[in-house]
């Protein structure tokens, strides 16, 4: 009867790693300051990594005595650390790392000719699809940069957005889209089943984080932070339906951003205004307040 220890010899291995006992190899990764040095073993890497196979035998590393001096790796040492662990225990757990590591391991993994981690990081986000929702701008931009690369991957996002488009605006890094990015979205897919009063909201959120002069408190704002938001926003404006909005809608989430509409265009506000045919001054101090409250609330959130 065959007995398996593979558990054990993983520890084994990793204790090796982390003790660095018998290295014979140095690599320098990341870029300063952040720069780090791993005392590794040549016999490991060559095992497991053609890269490292071919690498490690051609004139591109240095010789000092009896170790092998490998020239810097652009990859941060926190992805090399957790490559070096897979490599030598043969383990790796994506769920404990955030969606930046997880593509930056995609893209070395494949570089360092990986090819079985690079599937297995491929198909988790494949099957953790909810991973690529919750930071939707960082994927969906990977995916565009690196379509000839992660086909599988670029396929995935195009979905999900079909799917429901809306769900761009959950992601927790929406406000860092680019603003043609973010104008394509709204010509190229149909968000109907979102009203037009919380579009607003997302593009006032957006516009807010990329307008960085302006104060994190609304109370705080001057007639040049609402004009400096307005032209921010001015190539958005055409892509929200103020007109379908309705009355209470309307004055609680256009409202607040009057001054900013009016730098845009001045007539605009009063015009729409005109067009429901709702009295310019038919707001309480005591709604505005409570809604101003609870604007401040959602602007320091998104800063």
């Amino acid at each position: 009867m065959e007995s398996k220890f593979l558990t054990v010899l993983s520890q084994d291995y990793l204790k090796l790693l982390e003790t660095g006992e018998y290295a014979d190899v140095i690599i320098n990764t990341g870029q300063e300051p952040e720069i780090k040095e791993f005392r590794v073993h040549s016999l490991v890497l060559r095992s497991r990594s053609t890269y490292f196979r071919d690498t490690l035998a051609s004139d591109w590393v240095k010789i000092q005595g009896n170790l092998i001096i490998f020239k810097q790796l652009d990859i941060s040492p926190e992805v090399f650390d957790i490559i070096l662990k897979f490599l030598y225990g043969g383990t790796i757990c994506l769920a404990e790392h955030d969606a930046r590591i997880i593509l930056e391991l995609l893209i070395s993994t494949d570089e360092l000719e990986l090819d079985e981690l690079t599937d297995y990081i491929q198909e988790y986000l494949l099957n953790n699809s909810w991973r690529l929702m919750s930071h939707f701008v960082l994927f969906h931009r990977f995916a565009m940069q690196n379509d000839e690369r992660f086909p599988t991957i670029r396929k995935c996002v195009i979905e999900l957005i079909k799917e429901n488009p809306a769900t761009i605006f959950d992601s927790n890094d929406f406000t860092t889209m680019d603003q043609d990015v973010l104008v394509s979205f709204f010509k190229c897919h149909n968000f109907t089943s979102i009203k037009p009063g919380v579009l607003w909201r997302n593009i006032v959120e957006w516009g807010v984080a990329h307008t960085p002069t302006v104060p994190i408190k609304y109370i705080e704002w001057t007639d040049e932070d609402f004009k400096a938001l307005g032209e921010t926003l001015k190539p958005l404006i055409p892509l929200i339906k103020f007109t379908e909005m309705d009355t209470e809608e309307f004055l609680s989430e256009v409202r607040p951003w009057k001054k900013s509409l009016d730098y845009i265009d001045p007539d605009f506000y009063t015009q729409t205004l005109e067009y429901r045919q709702v009295p310019l001054i038919n707001v309480t101090s005591k709604f505005l307040n409570l809604f101003l409250e609870v604007r401040d609330r959602r602007i320091m959130f998104v800063n």
